[in-house]
C-alpha cells in the first residue's frame, strides 16, 4: 500500500473501529499455516503451480496459487469473521469461493465447508478439486433466489465480492441487497452470522454512503469494505 493510501486510511473515520476490530480478531484462536497446508497433496499442488503460476503474474486467477500469500490472508479473514477452531463445529458457506483457500482454512479449523461459485476459470476448478472443496455452481443474480440446497449454515462469508456488481460497473443498491439478504437469512441456522468484504466502487469508496447507512440500519457493522452482521435471530 502506498504512503498516500496509508495516510488516507489513517484519516478515515473507520480507522479506529478498524484497529479495534483487528485487535479483537487477532486475539481469537486460530491454527498455524502448516496445519492448513498439511491438508493438501503437495505433489499435485506443485504440478498445478507449474502449469499455471508465474511469479510476475499479478492478475487473477493464477496469482491465487501463491499459498504463502493467500493462506495467511485467509487465516486473517477467518478471524475477522469470528471463526475459531472447533468445537463447536460450524457449517461454513463461502460465496465466490474461488480456488478455496478460505474454506481450506475453515476445514483445518475443524468445520464443515461448502463453496458457491461460477464454473469459472480452469485454475479455480482444478484447485478446488485438488483441495476437495464441495461446491455448488451457481451465478448469484439480483432478485433471484439461491439454489434450494443452500441451507443450514452457521457462517456465510464472501470476500472481494463481484456478484453485487453489474456489467456496467454499477453496484447493487438497497432493493437488491434486501432481496438477497432476506433469501439468505431464511436458509441459515439460528445464531448464524454473515461476513461480507465488498470490492471497492469505481470512485474508490468501499461502499456508497447511502448503502452503508442502510446496512447499519439492518444492524451490521461497516468497517471500510467489511459488512459484519450480528448473529441471526429466528
Amino acid at each position: 500500500m502506498k504512503l498516500s493510501q496509508k495516510i488516507g486510511k489513517a484519516l478515515n473515520p473507520d480507522f479506529i473501529p478498524y484497529v479495534v476490530h483487528r485487535w479483537r480478531a487477532n486475539v481469537r484462536r486460530s491454527v498455524p499455516m502448516a496445519q492448513v497446508m498439511a491438508l493438501m497433496d503437495m505433489e499435485k499442488f506443485a504440478a498445478l503451480k507449474k502449469k499455471y503460476f508465474k511469479q510476475e503474474v499479478t492478475m487473477h486467477p493464477p496469482k491465487y496459487l501463491n499459498a504463502e500469500e493467500w493462506v495467511p490472508i485467509n487465516l486473517r479473514r477467518a478471524r475477522d469473521c469470528g471463526l475459531t477452531p472447533a468445537p463447536p463445529k460450524r457449517s461454513v458457506l463461502d460465496l465466490g469461493c474461488g480456488v478455496g483457500w478460505f474454506l481450506l482454512v475453515a476445514r483445518a479449523m475443524g468445520h464443515d465447508i461448502h463453496g458457491l461459485d461460477l464454473e469459472g476459470d480452469p485454475v479455480y476448478r482444478e484447485m478446488a478439486t485438488l483441495l476437495g472443496i464441495p461446491r455448488t455452481i451457481h451465478a448469484i443474480k439480483p432478485y433471484e433466489m439461491l439454489p434450494a440446497e443452500i441451507n443450514g449454515y452457521d457462517l456465510v462469508s464472501a470476500h472481494m465480492t463481484c456478484f453485487n456488481r453489474y456489467i456496467d460497473g454499477s453496484h447493487w443498491g438497497e432493493k437488491e441487497w434486501t432481496f438477497f439478504l432476506d433469501d439468505l437469512k431464511s436458509r441459515l441456522n439460528p445464531g448464524a452470522t454473515i461476513c461480507l468484504e465488498l470490492n471497492p466502487r469505481r470512485d474508490g469508496k468501499p461502499i456508497a454512503d447511502e448503502l452503508r447507512e442502510w446496512f447499519e440500519q439492518q444492524g451490521a457493522r461497516v468497517i471500510f469494505g467489511r459488512v459484519l452482521f450480528p448473529p441471526l435471530k429466528k
